[in-house]
């Protein structure tokens, strides 16, 4: 049959029968006729002019003849059964199964094993779930897709049927950042960029420094105020919160003569009201009553006879002692009263330095009806206060 044969066949008698599984082949031959060869391969069919005939079309079926080379030697009867022939072959239709799965967090359709032809487009529809992404699309063990966060929720896979095909979706939960930043002054807790999965809820702590208060409290850029707290709820978006704080400003109106005083618009009553000391012309406030009010501690220790004052000033620690013991028994007239004063040396610790308020030209602090009095001036030295005086309601104005 020659060097291009793709098939080896056996006759006997007068057939030559195929020892492929690929290629059919019937012959029919007698001494030296044209004969004719026909068979499939693969999906195709052929046909072969030799010197002989086949004596029937390949089906089996008897009577159904192509040709008969002993018969009939009609050449162009010949041609057209072979034409009628390749014509009239039908391709064996070949299948192939595609089994199409997928993690949690989303769905694939169709799923499961596809039966589907050779050649023929199948699509794939995947699609996440609320709150997933799909993360990657892995065809027979190699990745073809890769999705991104918060982005892919659906994609079409177009699959050409080559081939058994195995497909896997996998999702992943979309996660989502919340940005905290705190400026100077104080602290958000988390702070930096928080990630957040989808639905679930985080609280944010807002705590000022010592000497701070919260001044306001964005989310998204927008106020929600001087809050302490925030929670996201059911997060299914990125955010931004953001604190801000500014120093605390206590400010403290007090009159000459009057118990009565205001810090912070409030007003409030103390027992012994401030008084020029007609000795320096100098304004003297009761100590204790100005610095709580400043938000510092005040305590007595009478076994040593001296004030202590402790807390943050302007965002700084301050320790003050102030010894109160060996005074000085002064006689002075207020309000045409004469009264007496108990006046100490001046002497006062600042953060464990001595120091000497005279010195410093701030005064001596004094005992007045068992309370102990300062000067504006020490106020405005020794805590930084800012001091003012407002003559129309006659009244001292200290800021801090």
């Amino acid at each position: 049959m020659g060097e291009n044969v793709t098939s080896v066949g056996a006759w006997g008698a007068s057939s030559i029968y195929t020892l492929s599984h690929t290629v059919s082949i019937i012959v029919r031959y007698k001494d030296s006729k044209a004969y004719v060869i026909f068979g499939t391969y693969g999906k195709g069919a052929f046909a072969a002019i030799g010197d002989s005939s086949p004596f029937d079309d390949g089906t089996g079926v008897a009577g159904d003849k192509l040709y008969d080379g002993w018969n009939d030697l009609d050449d162009a009867k010949l041609g057209v059964n072979i034409v009628r022939y390749l014509a009239t072959y039908t391709s064996p239709v070949i299948y192939h199964t595609i089994t199409v799965n997928a993690s949690s967090g989303g769905n694939v359709y169709p799923s499961g094993t596809i039966t589907a032809t050779e050649g023929a487009v199948v699509n794939i529809q995947i699609t996440a779930s609320q709150g997933y992404h799909i993360g990657t699309i892995i065809v027979n063990g190699e990745s073809v897709y890769t999705g991104s966060n918060n982005e892919d929720d659906t994609y079409t896979l177009k699959v050409k049927v080559e081939g058994d095909t195995e497909i896997r979706a996998t999702f992943t939960e979309d996660v989502y950042t919340i940005t905290a930043v705190a400026g100077e002054g104080g602290s958000i807790s988390p702070s930096g960029e928080v990630k957040v999965a989808y639905g679930e809820s985080i609280t944010f702590y807002i705590t000022p420094e010592e000497g701070y208060r919260i001044k306001d409290v964005k989310v998204d850029g927008e106020s929600v105020g001087a809050v302490e707290e925030y929670t996201f709820e059911d997060v299914n978006a990125s955010h931004t919160i953001e604190a801000e704080f500014e120093k605390k400003e206590t400010v403290i109106v007090l009159r000459p003569g009057e118990t009565y005083y205001w810090v912070n618009g409030q007003m409030l009553e103390i027992d012994v009201a401030p008084f020029i000391d007609p000795r320096y012309n100098r304004t003297v406030v009761p100590l204790r009553f100005v610095a709580e009010a400043m938000g510092l501690s005040v305590e007595w220790n009478g076994e040593n006879r001296e004030i202590s004052i402790t807390g943050y000033v302007r965002g700084e620690y301050t320790e003050l002692i102030i010894p109160m013991k060996n005074l000085k028994k002064v006689k002075v007239k207020l309000s045409g009263k004469e009264e007496y004063l108990y006046e100490s040396d001046g002497t006062v610790y600042i953060g464990g330095e001595e120091k000497s308020l005279e010195k410093m030209g701030l005064g001596k602090p004094v005992i007045y009806h068992s309370r102990t009095m300062v000067p504006i001036r020490f106020i405005a030295e020794i805590f930084g206060a800012k001091v003012d005086w407002d003559g129309e309601t006659r009244s001292i104005i200290i800021r801090l």
